[in-house]
């Protein structure tokens, strides 16, 4: 009988023991998944601060947990508490750094902060991996023309525009954003200067990375052009009148 009694102490024992192993290996999930659908139960309710102990306590339970993390970001931005969402999509990405939502979302929240040099460098970390990848097949991209060089002429400087997507520019080099020119028709280029123009593209809450063209037009004499055209149609007849070309104005931009 007693020998019966302690098999049975050893089963029970056992027992007792795979099920903490079971539920302190698989309970967190499971206990972190009801809280994220309680937390978007009480969010589509209407409560917004119940919901966001639900999403906090969720990823406080699994910190992994993709779904609850962007929940709580965008409840967050709902409310305006943007500092805090960044932090947790700064946070995400150092746990999930191949995670491509989170950079997505951490460059719309830039954005939206007018912070789009910052958006272009988080989306450039992303790296040359899953979520590198994935990024550059989604960012937009720009086709100008004519190429860099040097030009003894006015140059027209022309981008192909994609629906939905705007291109913001600047011409002496420094950085585009959003209170730089916006890209609404050819830029006529017609000053002996350097130009290096510097383009970006934001579409779906998404920027390029910044492209640059330099168009060297230190070599182009307006004035000498001008009086070309005057001997080709007057001849050596220094009793013509001397007369100017114009630059042609079409949105010029010097």
């Amino acid at each position: 009988m007693k020998k019966l009694t302690a098999a049975f102490g050893v089963a029970f024992a056992l027992t007792l023991l795979c099920v903490g192993v079971y539920f302190y290996t698989f309970a967190p999930d499971y206990s972190a998944d009801f809280l994220l659908s309680m937390g978007k139960r009480a969010e589509s309710g209407g409560h917004a601060e119940r919901a966001a102990y639900f999403y906090e306590q969720s990823l406080a339970l699994n910190p992994y947990s993709v779904k609850a993390r962007l929940q709580l970001c965008s409840l967050l931005r709902s409310r305006h508490e943007a500092a805090h969402a960044e932090k947790l999509l700064r946070d995400g990405i150092a746990l999930l750094p191949s995670n491509a939502p989170f950079y997505m979302e951490l460059s719309s929240l830039l954005i939206d902060c007018g912070r789009l040099d910052e958006a272009i460098e988080s989306l450039d970390r992303a790296g040359s991996g899953v979520a590198g990848l994935r990024l550059g097949s989604l960012r937009p991209n720009i086709i100008a023309s004519p190429a860099s060089g040097v030009y003894t002429q006015p140059v027209s400087f022309c981008i192909s525009v994609e629906p939905g997507v705007s291109y913001y520019y600047t011409l002496d080099g420094g950085a585009p954003d959003l209170s730089s020119e916006l890209y609404t028709a050819p830029v006529f280029l017609s000053a002996s200067r350097l130009y290096r123009i510097r383009v970006v593209a934001l579409g779906s809450g998404l920027p390029s990375r910044i492209y640059e063209y330099v168009f060297d037009l230190t070599g182009y004499r307006p004035q000498a052009v001008a009086a070309s055209i005057c001997f080709s149609a007057f001849g050596a007849d220094e009793s013509a009148p001397a007369r100017t070309v114009p630059s042609p104005d079409h949105g010029q931009l010097d």
